[in-house]
């Protein structure tokens, strides 16, 4: 009988310190979320780093926007998209490019694969007048190792418009009535 509980004990051990191994192993390397890639190309476009941004993409990536061919794809898409979009820009005399991203709506995630919802506002210049777009961008994702990586996305853009003039403190006070 004491021979059988030593090896219970010991069999039980055995497995207790398994399972806290893959207990632990999984919470430190729990994979960061999608929402990391997503930002990280977001934050490195905002800047001007196109590399930074491309990095945060597989090597052979889809992107979809509104700016022509519409369509790129591959080796290269990130920079390709990039060239056309600064072309347009300067064409259309837009500067200061930002994208804002809210809270994603839609999160899916199975296994290595994600699927991702954003708000997004884009703001700019456009000779010198402050125009804003809203839109959303659909992601794809993919886990490389502890990393995830953008397979594919599209910008789901409205048509751009002129910001709303900020209303300033004394603009927006009601005047006070002369007293008589």
């Amino acid at each position: 009988m004491q021979r059988f509980t030593l090896r219970a004990v010991g069999a039980l051990t055995l497995v207790s310190g398994a399972l806290a191994l893959a207990v632990s192993a999984q919470a430190a390397g729990k994979p960061p979320s999608p929402m990391t890639a997503i930002h990280a190309f977001i934050d490195n476009f905002n800047k001007g780093d196109v590399a930074a941004a491309e990095a945060a993409h597989v090597a052979q990536p889809t992107i979809i926007d509104e700016v022509a061919p519409h369509h790129w794809e591959g080796a290269g898409a990130v920079r390709a998209w990039a060239g056309d979009l600064d072309k347009a820009a300067k064409a259309a005399g837009d500067t200061n490019q930002k994208v804002t991203l809210g809270k994603a709506s839609r999160t899916i995630i199975e296994g290595d694969v994600a699927y991702v919802v954003v708000p997004a506002t884009y703001t700019y210049k456009e000779k010198g007048k402050a125009m804003v777009e809203t839109a959303s961008m659909t992601y794809a994702l993919h886990l490389e190792g502890d990393a995830w990586k953008i397979t594919g996305w599209s910008w789901n853009g409205t048509a751009p418009h002129l910001a709303a003039p900020k209303a300033s403190p004394a603009a927006a006070a009601p005047a006070t009535p002369p007293k008589t």
